[in-house]
């Protein structure tokens, strides 16, 4: 007979890392991360308020830094609406979080982040476990600009095709 596997479910509550985010100067960013596993499927929430929407794009990732794992996925841009709050879900399998082949058992925090090139600045981040990482933000990211990399590709047909362009705007 096919093992159980049972469910879970925890937060992490996502604090503010850098000033200069909030919607306002009495509301400090907040919000959280919910995982959720039940047999072979994973639920990913997140949840945050106070967020300046004129400084998109945010992006949401998972850090992972168990078992010699030092990784960060990218699970895409959170948009953010006119009140500062966004609340997404992603389904995933337990074993392949977002394409980038990690299990959920290997995550640690989360975060929202922005980019500056190649460099995360972390707007808010959360952990697990009370000792965090201090080098997280040096960690490999995968599904690196996942959104971006589509729109690429499709500038590159549009400039190949320009009539067919010009009908789809």
């Amino acid at each position: 007979m096919a093992q159980k596997k049972g469910y879970s479910r925890y937060f992490i509550i996502l604090q503010q890392d850098e000033n200069g985010y909030s919607v306002s100067s009495d509301k400090l960013p907040s919000g959280y991360t919910k995982l959720e596993t039940k047999s072979d499927k994973c639920k990913i929430t997140y949840y945050v308020q106070n967020i300046k929407k004129e400084l998109e794009p945010y992006y949401m990732v998972l850090i992972c830094s168990k078992k010699d794992t030092k990784k960060i996925i990218n699970l895409g841009e959170m948009n953010i609406d006119e009140y500062g709050r966004a609340e997404i879900t992603y389904e995933y399998s337990t074993a392949n979080i977002a394409g980038s082949t990690l299990p959920i058992d290997l995550v640690t925090g989360a975060a929202i982040i922005k980019q500056d090139g190649s460099k995360i600045i972390s707007v808010m981040s959360g952990f697990a476990s009370a000792d965090p990482p201090s080098d997280w933000k040096g960690f490999h990211l995968l599904n690196e600009n996942r959104k971006e990399s589509v729109a690429e590709e499709k500038v590159e047909k549009a400039e190949k095709k320009p009539e067919k362009a010009k009908k789809k705007v």
